[in-house]
């Protein structure tokens, strides 16, 4: 649980008390973080000890260095808040490399909490809390987004660099992200050598801002190849296909037309293996569509083709950034990761 002497000192840290140089008295601050008053009393006693205030008797609290909030310490220690199946496991096999010079790196699987904005917060506010250098991060897409948080923190003296889209314009946050439109664009570039109309398959629900960018890359390559767009199949279910899935295929592949001249592409890799498997066990032959996903994972890389991301040169990158001096965590910082398209029986770099 984070504690009441290190939100305060967060507020002091983001210049909320900077305007008149004080705190408010005990009592206030008491209903505003919804504490007691001893708890309070103890919390200023301890940030005055450590120098982020001081305390003049019958005057008030006021804060240290005649009213501006101290340069914020840092260690050498890094959080990482990342989803599984890309970025975690590479740097889980990075971390022992940057311990040896000398940086700790704190991980925090958002995958394990369904990317909760609330655990996201509480992991955030613990590494400020901790002194963090920085936090690496996959942020959540679902409301209520951190961004003020993300923002407050960097304006505590705390990187905060994001790896993919939480929303669509990520312009003013520090950003190393996969591009996805291209990504879209080059799986629907691949379908066409030999196809001539597609499908893109996807998961009924919520729509993160990397598949949006990635439909959007799609809609325009096939505009351009003028190749035919069969309706999009919205599947239910996650990763099975549900009754309701199977009436629904069935439909689409009785009207989809010759199956060699059909290329399909899923947001996933974990749709388009279920969807491979229902056509074998259907008896419908899955090696004559050409089919893509338009994201990977790592199991993806033996039995499909997909798009890919080079994650261990993103979490380079963001090493770099944080471990960097001269970058203050208010500068503009935004590096793109080119996509890569594999094919079973090729690989190909897109620059």
């Amino acid at each position: 649980m984070v504690k009441i002497k290190d939100v305060i000192r967060r507020d002091i840290s983001t210049g909320k008390y900077a305007e008149n140089g004080r705190l408010p008295g005990v009592r206030e601050l008491a209903l505003r973080y919804d504490c007691s008053r001893g708890t309070i009393s103890n919390a200023l006693r301890e940030l005055s000890e450590q120098g982020f205030v001081r305390t003049e008797h019958g005057r008030g609290t006021f804060l240290a260095e005649g009213g501006n909030f101290l340069k914020r310490r840092s260690t050498r220690m890094v959080g990482a808040a990342l989803l599984r199946h890309s970025w975690m496991e590479h740097m889980e096999s990075l971390r022992d490399e940057y311990l040896r010079d000398g940086w700790f790196i704190s991980l925090y699987c958002s995958s394990d909490d369904m990317q909760n904005p609330e655990a996201e917060r509480h992991f955030l506010e613990l590494a400020l809390a901790q002194d963090f250098a920085g936090v690496i991060l996959t942020g959540t897409p679902l409301t209520p987004l951190n961004s003020d948080l993300y923002l407050s923190l960097r304006q505590a003296g705390m990187k905060i660099v994001h790896l993919t889209h939480y929303k669509e314009n990520m312009s003013g946050e520090a950003t190393i992200l996969p591009d996805y439109r291209m990504a879209g664009a080059i799986a629907c570039s691949a379908a066409a050598r030999n196809k001539k109309r597609f499908a893109v398959i996807r998961v009924n629900g919520f729509c993160p801002p990397s598949t949006t960018l990635r439909l959007e890359g799609v809609r325009t390559m096939s505009r351009a190849l003028r190749m035919e767009q069969l309706p999009d199949l919205m599947l239910s279910g996650g990763e099975r296909i549900t009754p309701e899935n199977e009436a629904q295929l069935v439909q689409f592949f009785k009207t989809a037309g010759p199956l060699s001249e059909l290329a399909l592409l899923a947001d996933d890799c974990a749709t388009l293996r279920d969807l491979r498997l229902w056509m074998e066990k259907r008896g419908i032959p899955a090696e004559l569509p050409f089919m893509i996903s338009m994201s990977d994972t790592h199991w993806s890389k033996r039995e499909m083709n997909y798009i890919g991301f080079d994650y261990r040169q993103s979490l380079r990158l963001a090493m770099d950034y944080i471990t960097d001096e001269k970058i203050k965590p208010l500068d503009p910082f935004h590096r793109v990761l080119d996509p890569e398209l594999h094919l079973i029986k090729e690989t190909i770099q897109i620059k």
